[in-house]
């Protein structure tokens, strides 16, 4: 299922709708390379994608059932992200005075599930492997733009946070620092191998904004 967190500001964390304002401002902000597309891939060793992982239909829990779509999330299988087919109509709807009244039902066959093989996704539908977390069909995009929303944000709306702020500053002042330490390091062929990995750590300590200690040489 897709790994998710909610947000949810404190009381003593200041106006709401501003912090949610913020929030929603800086996930727009966020670039391709900040986003965790396939959260679970360091965890594939130990949790392989099983045949089932592709099912495509309606999970169930006693009197629970929820539908489940892949093809609508093939990035966090490791596959180029497509068009998707519509998703599973529900039976009926009720929408209550509140969203936790919200009740939707769809129809379950059980011979479905006895028989799953005949309704995982094929390999033609899985498609092709991602050379990059984010990639999608040329498309994809479009097809995107046209069905949903591309910002989280209402742009009538705005809070005071500029993404922009201090990065024209910051960014080219970081790498300079990153290109530096990665010489000096390429620089000293005498050292173990593990100088190495130590150096790679302070390289991201460095691209991450936080203080370094060297240690001069004897």
């Amino acid at each position: 299922m897709p790994l998710a967190s909610r947000w949810n500001p404190g009381q003593d964390s200041g106006n709401a709708r501003e912090n949610t304002q913020l929030m929603r401002e800086r996930l727009n902000a966020l670039h391709p390379s900040e986003v965790s597309w396939d959260p679970y891939v360091s965890a594939r060793a130990q949790h392989p994608l099983h045949q089932i992982s592709f099912f495509c239909g309606c999970l169930r829990a006693l009197d629970v059932i929820e539908p489940y779509h892949p093809h609508r999330v093939l990035r966090q299988f490791g596959y180029v992200q497509t068009i998707p087919s519509a998703p599973l109509a529900p039976i009926r709807a009720s929408r209550g005075t509140t969203a936790g009244k919200y009740k939707v039902s769809y129809a379950f066959l059980d011979q479905y599930w006895v028989t799953w093989e005949d309704h995982v996704l094929s390999l033609a539908h899985r498609g092709r492997r991602v050379s990059h977390a984010w990639e999608c069909s040329s498309d994809y995009i479009e097809w995107y733009t046209r069905t949903s929303h591309t910002r989280v944000q209402n742009p009538a709306r705005h809070s005071h946070y500029d993404p922009n702020e201090g990065r024209d500053d910051m960014t080219p002042r970081t790498i300079h620092r990153a290109k530096d330490h990665i010489r000096a390091t390429l620089a000293r062929t005498d050292e173990p191998s593990d100088f190495y990995i130590r150096a790679l750590q302070t390289t991201l300590e460095i691209l991450d904004g936080l203080p370094v200690t060297y240690r001069r040489r004897s």
